[in-house]
């Protein structure tokens, strides 16, 4: 608990976020909403989705597997590194919830208080996004959104209609993105608090005390970190480190790497090459200089996400395309002006996290 907050009553707080996958950010940020609360005094859980797959997809799987066993026994050793970061970590409720289910009663009884966030879960073209994570199966006033996002410019037409009469059934409604708000003001004509992404809650400090030291032989010396979720910018690469002259630690070659080691791994690079979100936001953290660089892939872009994320901290410069001349600046240290600005939007977010667990009372 913070100082200066007295507490009365200690709630029952159940998260909604996604629970299934192996993403970094996705289970980071689970943690660091579940830790903001918990200092408030309150017992906080994640509530697991239970997602019902169909046989085609799970034939398809099978075949997948046998076809590729080297990469089936990768995903293997992945997803058991995250499964033991979320049995130190993460705090799961005993039963799972699927859609309009029975067991949504008991579990409305239970809880004080509902949060949706953060991530992607209010993304229309998400297979896993459903009532649930608009808490539909809850009491009203125990509906409250923290930084959830929609991953989207515009709700698609045949989604317009439901993502509304949900949205406008939540009391208090924050949001991840700009764009997100605009969203939310088409569609209930209301404004929604934006807010931080949960893992700019908790400090460097914090964050500290969960990274994991590695095994990995390059971690002992200066080298250049790269993750892309989409297309490698393989040339790009190329060029850097022949500029830099450091080595390159590809996290896609250390697949199995757990969110903790994930953590030492930004915390201890030189340099740091990304299209990620949350790689950027952990290389702001531990004040390390990063490059940015647009997602090569199909589907939902990134820009919203990059876009709050200039709007809020000024990183235009450390987009590849406005850096990729001043190779002076790829190592330059910007971690004092954004520790500084972070400082006073963290106090910002957590004064609305207060907000919500006090008018939940």
């Amino acid at each position: 608990m913070r100082a200066g907050c007295f507490r009365v009553i200690d709630m029952k707080i159940g998260l909604l976020t996604f629970t299934d996958g192996t993403n970094y950010g996705q289970r980071l940020q689970n943690y660091a909403l579940q830790e903001a609360i918990r200092r408030e005094g309150h017992e906080v859980f994640t509530i697991k989705q239970k997602h019902i797959y169909s046989k085609k997809h799970m034939i398809k799987e099978a075949v997948n597997g046998m076809v590729n066993r080297k990469k089936k026994l990768a995903e293997q050793a992945r997803i058991n590194s995250f499964e033991r970061f979320n049995n130190r970590y993460i705090s799961f409720y005993e039963k799972e919830i699927e859609e309009n289910s029975e067991y949504s009663v008991e579990l409305n009884n239970y809880f004080d208080l509902f949060i949706a966030g953060s991530d992607q879960i209010w993304n229309p073209n998400s297979p896993f996004v459903n009532s649930n994570f608009f808490m539909e199966f809850a009491d009203k006033h125990k509906r409250a959104s923290y930084a959830p996002s929609f991953s989207v410019d515009i709700i698609p037409e045949s989604s317009c209609k439901s993502f509304a009469s949900w949205l406008k059934a939540i009391p208090a409604l924050s949001i991840r993105e700009l764009r997100g708000a605009n969203i939310i003001k088409a569609l209930t004509g209301r404004d929604a608090k934006l807010v931080l992404d949960p893992t700019l809650l908790l400090t460097a400090e914090e964050w500290n005390a969960v990274c994991k030291k590695t095994a990995s032989s390059v971690s002992n010396s200066p080298y250049v970190l790269t993750l892309f979720l989409g297309e490698e910018y393989e040339n790009e690469i190329k060029y850097i480190q022949e500029k830099t002259k450091l080595p390159v630690l590809t996290l896609k070659d250390i697949y199995s790497f757990s969110p903790d080691e994930f953590l030492q791994c930004v915390k201890e690079a030189k340099l740091v090459l990304t299209d990620s979100y949350h790689v950027t936001v952990f290389s702001m953290i531990f004040s390390k200089p990063f490059i940015v660089f647009d997602r090569r892939s199909k589907g939902s872009g990134m820009s919203s996400r990059f876009e709050t994320l200039d709007y809020y901290f000024d990183i235009k410069n450390r987009f590849w395309n406005n850096i990729k001349d001043d190779t002076c600046s790829w190592l330059k240290n910007d971690g004092i002006s954004y520790s500084s600005k972070i400082e006073g939007l963290r106090e910002e977010s957590l004064r609305y996290l207060l907000s919500i667990l006090n008018f939940s009372l």
